[in-house]
């Protein structure tokens, strides 16, 4: 299945997916083991619990912002930087 930039939104939801595992995997696990292990004093098994429990609320939330806030970050950091959009064919 080929895709590119210039198709949009099919573009940015598959660009997203290994972004967004990514970024809600160590989100997900970091705050879980901040909340039960060091301020709630829990064994660390109570991390790895909360994570499997929290991981696909948070995966789908963290898609959802990604893919809405994708183009308007790129056209600001486009701007800050002066850096013209490629032409698409």
């Amino acid at each position: 299945m080929a895709c590119n930039p210039s198709e949009g939104a099919k573009f940015g939801a598959l660009v997203n997916i290994p972004i967004n595992t990514i970024y809600s995997v160590i989100l997900c696990y970091l705050v879980g083991a901040l909340d039960a292990c060091v301020l709630g004093g829990a064994p660390f098994i109570a991390s790895v619990f909360g994570f499997f429990q929290n991981i696909i609320p948070v995966w789908i939330a963290c898609y959802i912002v990604t893919f809405l806030l994708n183009g308007p970050v790129e056209a600001l950091a486009r701007k800050i930087c002066n850096d013209p959009a490629p032409q698409m064919h």
